[in-house]
C-alpha cells in the first residue's frame, strides 16, 4: 500500500501514540497525551515501524 509522505508521517505518530498510550494504560487521555508527546509538527523517521518504536527492553520509546 503507498501512502504519500504527509499521510505516512501521519501514521508513524499515530501509532507512535497508540503505543505510549497503550504503555501508560491511559485510554480515556488519549488525545491529551498524543498532544503533549507527539505534536503533529513532528517528523518521524522514514524507517518508522513497529520493531523501531519500543526498545528491546519493552520501554515505551
Amino acid at each position: 500500500m503507498y501512502f504519500d509522505t504527509t499521510t505516512y508521517y501521519t501514521l508513524c505518530q499515530l501509532y507512535l501514540c497508540y503505543i505510549f498510550s497503550q504503555f501508560l494504560q491511559v485510554f480515556g487521555r488519549f488525545t491529551q497525551i498524543c498532544r503533549t508527546h507527539f505534536p503533529m509538527k513532528i517528523r518521524i523517521s522514514k524507517n518508522c515501524r513497529p520493531q523501531n518504536l519500543i526498545h528491546p527492553g519493552g520501554s515505551p520509546l
